[in-house]
């Protein structure tokens, strides 16, 4: 196969499976997002996934981007990225109901300054069983280690 037969089967494949998470995005009533930025080798990333319950009660997961991210993580930044991302997918804002992220101040601003709430999860009581046994992640030395996320709600 020449090299320009293989770019164009690519491209094919990749517009084909947009089109296919965007046909099943349209069909979810609700949509959580996730999405994390971070460096590696002096190179800088930016993850989105999304997740939703299609009609007969399936959880689906897509990643929507796993891209390089240039130049630094601002929070005007982030959020313009994530707003080209919510476009490619024709995803409707109001079927968000949730971007999780870490606690990175970047983030947090993104969306205060992009008209998104920010509230923590609830502490306290754990509305479970299952979250009463739920405990921090242990390494095998003892250490605990807790990984802190932020919820973020459209307005």
């Amino acid at each position: 196969m020449s090299r320009d037969a293989l770019t164009k089967r690519v491209s094919e494949l990749h517009s084909t499976t947009v089109n296919q998470i965007t046909k099943n995005l349209n069909e979810a009533s609700y949509i959580c997002l996730t999405a994390d930025a971070w460096s590696a080798h002096s190179k800088a990333f930016l993850g989105v996934t999304s997740h939703w319950i299609t009609a007969d009660l399936k959880r689906e997961s897509a990643v929507l981007a796993c891209s390089r991210f240039k130049g630094t993580h601002s929070f005007d930044r982030i959020a313009q990225e994530l707003n080209k991302i919510i476009a490619k997918f024709s995803i409707s804002k109001e079927k968000i109901v949730s971007i999780v992220t870490d606690n990175g101040s970047n983030f947090v601003k993104a969306f205060k300054e992009f008209g998104i709430s920010t509230e923590e999860p609830t502490k306290g009581a754990p509305d479970s069983e299952d979250e009463e046994n739920d405990e921090e992640w242990t390494e095998e030395d003892g250490e605990k280690v807790s990984s802190e996320s932020h919820l973020m709600e459209p307005q």
